[in-house]
């Protein structure tokens, strides 16, 4: 354990110096400067290509861009195994891990463990394993009383109402528990709790500064289905729906377009009143 750690740290301490480096010598090199975004683009791409489970393409990836040291391949192929057993209805590795990482998700007052097994219990119940559910519960739930007594008094009820829970009578208050899509619920569950354990983020690098380069760029006239513009990335096919639902950005200064041109207009460039009563620039009207 302590070994791992070490690596942890090493691999750490050189992501550091990646950062350190160019904030002390980027007023010496160009090259450096260009170097690091390049990098910077290749770790966001690489981070997509794990989180989507393209672990060949992300292994090739690595190894021709010398990418060892920002790859987080063995994190996502660990949490991509996890989440596939859990959706085949395997509780197994995902108890072992919160197992391995208890402080932490402890610190973290994480709730997982007790879902897992509340769903394992729930499973007893449906296979009438009524025997089996007590001893399970008597192992299992006894340091989950205080934590969420009402949650554990409405598990516990499915023992003595079973029946009529399972013919529907009391769908809607244990809904929650006997639900068909829970694996999956399940799943994203663990995967939530794994990238808070390891200081990741919910959605991809690469999702996140697309989103903040559209939030600048976005205006109320992207909503204007005439106002469309095809080399505006706002309203490109690729990207408007990453940019549906972000907001509005807020601009001191207007800035005008020439609808057909598509350049800004500007002194260099002046708007111009055609007779028609529209606006355009100064390069369409001569």
């Amino acid at each position: 354990m302590l070994q791992k750690e070490d690596i942890l740290f090493d691999i750490c301490r050189r992501r550091v110096q990646h950062i350190i480096d160019l904030k002390t010598h980027y007023k010496d090199s160009k090259e450096l400067i260009e170097a690091y975004h390049l990098t910077r683009m290749d770790r966001l791409l690489l981070d997509y290509f794990l989180r989507e489970g393209y672990f060949n393409t992300a292994e090739v990836f690595t190894k021709e861009n010398g990418l060892e040291d920002f790859s987080d391949a063995s994190i996502f192929r660990e949490n991509k195994e996890i989440v596939d057993k859990l959706l085949q209805g395997d509780i197994e590795p995902a108890i072992k891990w919160c197992t391995i990482h208890k402080t932490k998700l402890g610190s973290m007052k994480s709730t997982l463990e007790m879902e897992l097994r509340v769903q394992e219990f729930v499973g007893l119940i449906k296979d009438s394993k009524f025997n089996e559910a007590v001893i399970y519960a008597r192992k299992h739930f006894t340091k989950y009383y205080e934590e969420a007594p009402e949650l554990m008094k409405r598990v516990m009820s499915l023992i003595a109402l079973h029946t009529t829970i399972l013919d529907g009578l009391s769908e809607e208050l244990y809904n929650d528990l006997l639900r068909s899509d829970r694996w999956r619920l399940l799943a994203n569950a663990f995967m939530k709790e794994s990238y808070r354990l390891h200081g990741l983020t919910a959605e991809s690098l690469l999702s996140l500064t697309l989103q903040a380069g559209l939030a600048s760029l976005k205006t109320v006239f992207c909503d204007d289905s005439g106002a469309k513009k095809d080399h505006c990335p706002t309203c490109s096919k690729l990207l408007k729906e990453l940019a549906k639902e972000l907001p509005y950005s807020y601009h001191l200064h207007t800035l005008m377009v020439c609808k057909i041109t598509g350049e800004v207009m500007d002194e260099n460039n002046p708007p111009m009143l055609h007779t028609s009563g529209y606006v355009y620039s100064d390069k369409v009207i001569h």
